[in-house]
C-alpha cells in the first residue's frame, strides 16, 4: 500500500514537537508489511527539505512562499492562531494551498489513498479527485471543525461531504461529522495511540524521583495559548496554595502566552511555585514527577497530553472537552469540570489533594487501567487506520 500524507504541521528536526500524533501514525503505519509512505508537509527555515523517514517512508517539505523567512501561516502556534496574530500568513493562504494541491497531484497519482491531515488539505484533496483519480481519507482533529475562523470551518465541511473516509478522535466531533457527512457511515472515530510503559517501570523510576522530595506536584503540558486557559490553571493553583502551601505547578510548553503567564504568577504572588520549562524533548520526567495531571483547556479533541499522563498512573482534573472528559470516569480517576470555571476547577484540585496518598496513587492507576481498556496504543490505532484505508481503496477499485 502506497500512502500520501498532507499535513500542515509534522516534526522538523530531532526533538520538534509539531505535530507527534502524526508522525507516531506514520511511524506505525510503516511498521506494518508492504507499505509506503510518502509525508507532504510545509517547509520551514532550518529544516530539511526532503528526508527518510524510518525503512519505508520519506518527508517532503513543501516551500510555498519566497523568500522562505516570510512561511508565516504553518507552525508556531499553529495556523489558526497565526492568522490571528499576522496579515501576512492571510498572504500566505493561496500559496500554501497552491503547492499542497500541486504536490497532491504529483505525489498523490503515485499513491494508492491520500490522507489528509486537517480538514483545509482535505478539501483540497477531494476537490482535485478527478484529476488524481484516488481515494481520500480525511482526518479531522477538532480544532478545524471548532475554528473560531469561518472559512476554515465551512472548507472542513467540505471536506466531510465529499471525503470517502472521515477520522476523528473524539465522539463529539464523529457526532458532528456524521451530521455534515453525505454518507455518516464513512465517519470514523478513531482514537490516537500513547506510550504505555510497564506499570512496574513506572513505579520504580517514580520511587527513585520521590527520594528527599516534599509538597504537591501538579502537571499540565501543551501550547501556551489563550484557548488553553492555562491563566485559569494559575489562578486556581493560588487558590489551592491557601490551603496546601506546598503545592508546585509544572507548565509545560511554549507559545504566545509565555510571559503572560509568568507576569500573572508573579501578580499572584506564586511565582516561586510555578515552574514553566518551556518546550522540553522529553516529557516523561515531568509526568514521574507528578501528583497530579490538570488540562484546563476549552478546545480539545483527543487530549494527547491527558490521555499520556493517565497512561504514567496520574489522576486527571479536566474539562468538559473533548475525548478527555469521556476518558476520566467521575470520582474514579479524577473529576471533569465545565470550561473556564476557575472555582470548579480549583475546587476539583483540591479534592484530589485531600485524599490519602494511597486513594490518589489508586486513583492515578484506575486511569491507568482505562487507558489500556481503551485499547490506546499507537500499534492497535494504526491496524484500525489500514483497514479504514484497505477499504476505501477496494471501493474506488470497484
Amino acid at each position: 500500500m502506497r500512502i500520501c500524507v498532507l499535513t500542515t504541521s509534522y516534526p522538523r528536526w530531532p526533538g520538534d514537537p509539531s505535530s507527534p500524533f502524526v508522525a507516531d501514525l506514520v511511524d506505525h503505519l510503516q511498521a506494518q508489511p508492504d507499505t509506503q509512505i510518502t509525508v507532504l508537509a510545509p517547509a520551514t527555515v532550518g529544516a530539511r527539505p526532503s528526508e527518510g523517514w524510518g525503512p519505508r517512508a520519506i518527508v517532503r517539505r513543501l516551500t510555498y512562499f519566497w523568500p522562505a523567512r516570510l512561511q508565516k501561516l504553518a507552525y508556531g502556534d499553529g495556523i489558526p492562531w497565526n492568522l490571528r496574530r499576522s496579515r501576512l500568513a492571510w498572504v500566505n493562504i493561496p500559496f500554501f494551498l497552491a503547492a499542497f494541491a500541486w504536490a497532491a497531484l504529483t505525489e498523490g497519482r503515485r499513491a494508492d489513498i491520500i490522507h489528509a491531515q486537517w480538514g483545509v488539505l482535505g478539501a483540497v484533496a477531494t476537490l482535485l479527485r478527478p484529476f488524481h483519480r484516488r481515494p481520500v481519507a480525511v482526518s479531522i482533529p477538532g480544532s478545524d471543525l471548532a475554528s473560531k475562523v469561518s472559512l476554515i470551518r465551512r472548507v472542513t465541511h467540505l471536506a466531510i461531504r465529499r471525503a470517502d473516509a472521515v477520522m476523528t478522535p473524539s465522539t463529539d466531533f464523529w457526532h458532528a461529522c456524521r451530521e455534515l457527512a453525505d454518507e455518516p457511515d464513512r465517519c470514523f472515530c478513531l482514537l490516537h495511540g500513547v506510550p504505555c510503559p510497564p506499570r512496574a517501570t513506572i513505579e520504580r523510576l517514580r520511587r527513585r524521583k520521590a527520594t528527599g522530595t516534599v509538597g504537591y506536584r501538579i502537571v499540565t503540558i501543551g501550547r501556551l495559548i489563550s484557548d488553553r486557559r492555562h491563566d485559569l490553571l494559575v489562578r486556581a493553583v493560588a487558590r489551592v496554595r491557601e490551603q496546601f502551601p506546598q503545592v508546585r505547578l509544572t507548565v509545560v510548553g511554549q507559545g504566545g502566552q509565555f510571559d503572560t503567564l509568568e507576569a500573572l504568577a508573579r501578580k499572584l504572588g506564586i511565582a516561586d511555585c510555578v515552574e514553566m520549562p518551556g518546550r522540553v524533548p522529553s516529557v516523561d520526567e515531568y509526568l514521574l514527577d507528578a501528583d497530579l495531571y490538570v488540562s484546563p483547556t476549552t478546545v480539545d479533541a483527543f487530549g494527547t497530553a491527558v490521555v499520556e499522563a493517565a497512561a504514567y498512573g496520574l489522576p486527571v482534573v479536566t474539562t468538559r472537552v473533548g475525548f478527555p472528559a469521556e476518558l476520566v470516569v467521575e470520582g474514579q480517576g479524577g473529576y471533569v469540570v465545565p470550561p473556564a470555571d476557575e472555582t470548579a476547577l480549583a475546587e476539583a484540585i483540591l479534592r484530589v489533594l485531600r485524599k490519602d496518598p494511597d486513594e490518589r496513587t489508586a486513583m492515578g492507576w484506575r486511569m491507568r487501567d482505562r487507558v489500556i481498556e481503551k485499547e490506546l496504543t499507537w500499534d492497535i490505532s494504526a491496524k484500525k487506520v489500514r483497514r479504514i484505508f484497505e477499504d476505501c481503496i477496494a471501493e474506488a477499485r470497484r
